[in-house]
């Protein structure tokens, strides 16, 4: 029972400390985070003035973009031409806001995680609100920084009058990702608790010898250990004198 609560006890511990391990912060020094921040306002910048070529010139020559939407576009050309066509031509987004929540140093690579939103309207439908995560691999070139790879994908998209309040629109995903922590939580305490309830069938494992066999070394190990603990005749001891290690071995293997 004790060994049931302390794996239990465990495996609590563990999923409280869950949150603390997910809130990490920046790992880079403070001026780097602070240029991969002011990256990113420069690019919603360029995006709300639907400008692509602007947008596509803070990527790596030879970058790489991965859309929810649209596919994934090699090189800043193609990003430029999927900029243009699919973001402002057909979706006429608007609004957009990144932002980044850490940067982390990855070798020489440096990658920042976040989130972003903005609005879009098709021509035939109503204004809607959309919303996901990022990353963001990003390299240095001479004094600037640039995107090498940049990854996003989709939470949410919602018709504006459907919800015209941000506020509401932050309280929801709050609550989703408290409900995620809760759920990851449980399933951390549950294995701790059946961890702590198989503890006991691996420490009741029975013998995998013959019984007859077993009992023999038993026997003889438990004779040797009598007549060393009682300390009989000089003899007697001595008789077994040579068995001490294999008595001993015997013990630790039966027991």
């Amino acid at each position: 029972m004790k060994i049931c609560l302390l794996f239990a006890l465990v495996g609590l511990a563990i999923s409280f400390a869950l949150p603390t391990f997910a809130q990490q912060k920046d790992t880079v020094d403070p001026k780097t985070a602070q240029e991969i921040r002011a990256l990113a306002m420069k690019y919603d910048e360029a995006f709300n003035r639907s400008a692509a070529a602007a947008v596509a010139a803070l990527y790596a020559e030879d970058g790489v973009n991965s859309t929810p939407h649209a596919g994934t576009f090699h090189g800043r050309q193609a990003i430029e031409e999927n900029y243009a066509k699919w973001d402002f031509q057909r979706w006429h987004a608007r609004n957009f806001v990144k932002t980044i929540d850490r940067v982390v140093a990855v070798g020489n690579e440096v990658r920042a995680y976040g989130t972003w939103r903005c609005t879009y309207q098709e021509t035939t439908s109503a204004p809607r609100d959309d919303e996901g995560h990022f990353v963001w691999v990003l390299v240095r070139d001479g004094d600037t920084w640039k995107i090498r790879r940049d990854t996003a994908s989709e939470s949410t998209s919602t018709p504006q009058t459907e919800n015209r309040n941000p506020a509401a629109t932050s309280l929801k995903l709050d609550w989703c990702l408290r409900k995620e922590t809760m759920k990851m939580r449980l399933v951390v305490a549950l294995t701790g608790l059946a961890f702590g309830f198989a503890a006991p069938a691996f420490a009741q494992q029975t013998d995998t010898i013959d019984p007859q066999i077993a009992e023999q070394l038993r026997a003889e190990a438990k004779k040797f250990e009598e007549a060393y603990i009682q300390k009989r005749r000089l003899n007697t001891v001595s008789h077994n004198h040579t068995e001490q290690p294999i008595g001993i071995l015997i013990r630790a293997v039966v027991d």
